[in-house]
């Protein structure tokens, strides 16, 4: 293969007031060298470790059409957080397209299909058809000491997702409509593989790192789902009961992210009027409690301290200036924060939401245009946002919104604290809706002591966690969290 000269430039677009920085980095100079794809490898203090996958066009003639599987080169790069600049790079070349690579220590792990063929006796004829097989491939930062392992059956799908645990990898996909959890050891040797008999739409790895978080669905239809943990023996344990999504016309399986912490499934549902796609709030017993049109294509989402934020690009558009939006939620499944970003023929390939590094990078390219020869190309840039996720949820009107006191409690009235200038001029109709995280309501009396301060009577709450809502002839002033022993 040609060798291939990267070339980085950085050209600074916006610099957002609020910790928010833009970027465009140049991937090369040549048009003949196009990428399309950009995803998080590692993330450091000072860094985000990335992988980039690309083409270089060695003839006018070559196929511009791109796709995955065009794939001539990879690279892995750092990208400088507090000066976004790319500060270090590296050409590794795998014999496949990868779909996840991701870094452990001083080796890197990725994990793709390579195309294979299959004879198969139908009627007394051999038939020789093409298909795929699932590798995944290890070796060290600089790509030295490559090691591969081929699936050998031949018949790979989709990627759920893996991960690298106490020295194993363990891969979740789908192969010929079913299931399967690879277990290789640190030589990528197998060790194991389990097939899964649930039906199985989206997986990420736990919290506890020691199993995925699942979805489930009752049927290859998705007509319902609940959330499970899968662990890496192939047992299950359910975290929610099923739920239903209300949307006609799905035009892809519905996604879905847990709140375990306030006891609420959060869905996402795409239509194939694009207008008319949804956001869902659901108890853990499967009850609707609220729904939002996004009208937008879902890329990621994460819950931070009771406060959902979702991530999600416009429909391609050429008119579309910037394609790529933020929204966050209150716990009242209120959309308090709504924000555009991006320029035209923006394409996100990954979305990086991190709690306990408290950041986030949206990343992907522009400029890479999708046909044949004829069509005036420009070079390709890696495009990046990233910033905090403090920032993000920061409400001017809930920063100090309001507070309980004492908080847990055992007694039967407690007292909320609130800022006093958004509360309405009339106490008149003031009352207090408590929701537990199964999604049962509680009425409660609220009586005014002061203009800042209000007695809740909770003697009727049984212990548990509640988000009280303060509200006015049905419409919510704000909400904050109650802990009752």
């Amino acid at each position: 293969m040609k060798k291939i000269t990267l070339s980085f430039s950085l050209i600074l677009i916006l610099q957002i007031s609020f910790a928010q920085i833009e970027t465009t980095i140049h991937f090369s100079e040549t048009k003949d060298t196009s990428i399309f794809d950009v995803q998080l490898v590692k993330n450091t203090e000072d860094d985000f470790i990335l992988s980039i996958s690309g083409k270089e066009f060695t003839s006018v003639s070559d196929n511009r059409n791109i796709d995955r599987t065009s794939s001539t080169f990879s690279g892995i790069c750092n990208l400088n957080k507090l000066e976004p600049s790319i500060h270090s790079k590296k050409i590794v070349t795998y014999p496949f397209s990868a779909l996840h690579i991701e870094q452990n220590s001083n080796t890197v792990f990725a994990v793709g299909s390579i195309e294979n063929t299959k004879t198969q006796n139908i009627q007394n004829s051999q038939l020789t058809t093409q298909c795929k097989s699932i590798v995944v491939a290890m070796s060290d930062t600089q790509g030295e000491g490559l090691v591969t392992f081929i699936e050998q059956t031949c018949d790979f799908d989709y990627l759920y997702s893996s991960i690298f645990y106490e020295g194993h990898y363990y891969i979740l996909y789908l192969a010929n409509q079913k299931r399967f959890l690879l277990k290789l050891n640190e030589l990528l040797e197998l060790q194991s593989k389990t097939e899964i008999f649930e039906t199985i739409i989206e997986a990420v790895p736990s919290e506890t790192s020691n199993s995925f978080l699942v979805t489930i669905s009752d049927s290859e239809d998705w007509e319902s789902q609940k959330k499970s943990n899968l662990h890496f023996d192939g047992s299950v344990d359910d975290i929610s009961n099923f739920f239903s999504f209300p949307i006609a016309n799905r035009s892809s399986a519905p996604k879905s992210i847990l709140d375990i912490e306030n006891g609420w499934i959060y869905g996402y549902a795409a239509s194939q009027n694009t207008e008319l796609s949804m956001i869902y709030k659901y108890s853990l017993g499967g009850e609707l409690l609220g729904e939002y049109t996004i009208g937008h294509k879902h890329l990621d989402w994460i819950v931070k301290e009771g406060k959902l934020i979702v991530v999600s690009q416009t429909y391609y558009n050429e008119e579309d200036l910037k394609p790529l939006n933020i929204t966050v939620f209150n716990e009242s499944f209120s959309a308090v924060k709504n924000s555009d970003f991006g320029q035209p023929h923006l394409l996100v390939t990954d979305v990086y939401l991190n709690i306990e590094f408290d950041e986030y990078l949206i990343a992907g390219f522009i400029d890479t245009h999708f046909g044949d020869e004829t069509i005036v190309r420009e070079v390709s840039k890696m495009y990046f946002l990233q910033g905090t996720l403090s920032e993000l949820i920061v409400n001017p009107l809930e920063r100090n919104s309001s507070f309980y006191y004492p908080n847990p409690s055992n007694d039967s009235e407690v007292y909320m604290k609130i800022t006093s200038h958004i509360l309405p001029e009339s106490q008149e109709s003031i009352e207090m809706v408590f929701i537990d995280i199964s999604g049962k309501k509680f009425d409660a009396s609220a009586n005014f002591i002061d203009s800042d301060l209000i007695k809740v009577d909770v003697s009727n709450l049984p212990k548990g966690v509640y988000v009280g809502t303060l509200q006015q002839n049905g419409e919510r002033i704000f909400s904050s969290k109650l802990v009752v022993k």
